[in-house]
């Protein structure tokens, strides 16, 4: 075990919740909830991502430098709340092709977090990422896996299915759920206080 593993693990509590989930892992019956950082290493988070939504709102000619500082340097409002000034300001169009340029795969598919998830036995995962890391990471680490496709929140018959979980019926079925959207529907994403 790494120095850094033995350092958190002394944490009070943390050695516990380890055992725990190390015991969860092998039941089988585990899915992981895969939040932002997972996603780091090549896409955006927050700051940053409201920073290039501003700047490609003055790009294109809706808005000005100004309202752009005022965006980036916002106090009092969530972030949610300057994503929604800024996609007001944009334009629908202009928003939705902003996502899909911006969370598109890249080079390296997927991140280190994601391939190191995908070796776990987690039976599933839910995430709030809005990138195809995860999918790319399944192709690649759980070859016997057949699963396919980017269901999210606008789904109904898939979330039913994670609901009733018949989703995980089949043998080595390792489903993804992207529930905050995914870039290949960028209608889907969210961004926004909805």
């Amino acid at each position: 075990m790494s120095a850094l593993v033995q350092d958190i693990l002394s944490i009070a509590g943390n050695a516990a919740v380890f055992r725990d989930l190390q015991k969860d892992l092998g039941s089988g019956n585990t899915v992981a909830f895969v939040g932002a950082g997972a996603s780091a290493e090549l896409y955006p988070l927050w700051n940053r991502l409201i920073q290039m939504l501003a700047d490609h709102a003055v790009e294109v000619g809706r808005a000005q430098p100004a309202e752009a500082r005022r965006w980036t340097t916002a106090t009092g409002m969530t972030p949610q709340q300057v994503v929604d000034r800024i996609r007001r300001a944009l334009g629908d169009s202009n928003y939705h092709d902003f996502l899909r340029r911006t969370f598109a795969p890249h080079e390296n598919r997927y991140t280190s977090v994601d391939a190191a998830l995908m070796k776990l036995p987690f039976k599933g995962f839910v995430t709030t990422n809005y990138d195809l890391g995860l999918d790319y990471a399944r192709s690649e680490y759980r070859h016997r896996c057949l699963d396919t496709g980017t269901p999210t929140w606008q789904d109904e018959e898939i979330v039913a299915r994670w609901y009733d979980r018949s989703v995980f019926a089949a043998d080595h079925s390792c489903p993804i759920f992207w529930l905050h959207g995914v870039v290949e529907k960028p209608k889907s994403i969210v961004l926004r206080s909805l």
